[in-house]
């Protein structure tokens, strides 16, 4: 199985990957958006998840504010369980 969606951006990037068995999927997360994306669309996808939100790998891209002020959001969201393995970053 693979699954790609595109969340709601805007102007900037937010793809949400989910491969390998249907029954437990595999995550990556590449960007997060803008801050309101992350407010109006990342936030309460991260929250339908069941159980420990945990991805194989989170990728920005670049820093460019629609790229990576929502997974800013995401990572100082003390409210949202959330881990990843890996984390790739084109700094």
């Amino acid at each position: 199985m693979l699954r790609i969606e595109l969340l709601p951006a805007g102007h900037g990037d937010c793809l949400w990957i989910e491969y390998g068995d249907p029954a437990a999927p595999r995550l990556v997360l590449i960007d997060g958006g803008t801050k309101g994306t992350y407010q109006r669309a990342l936030r309460s996808r991260l929250t339908a998840l069941p159980g420990k939100r945990s991805f194989e790998l989170l990728v920005v891209t670049h820093i460019d504010a629609d790229h990576i002020a929502g997974t800013l959001e995401l990572l100082q969201d003390e409210s949202i369980e959330f881990a990843t393995r890996d984390i790739w970053f084109n700094g």
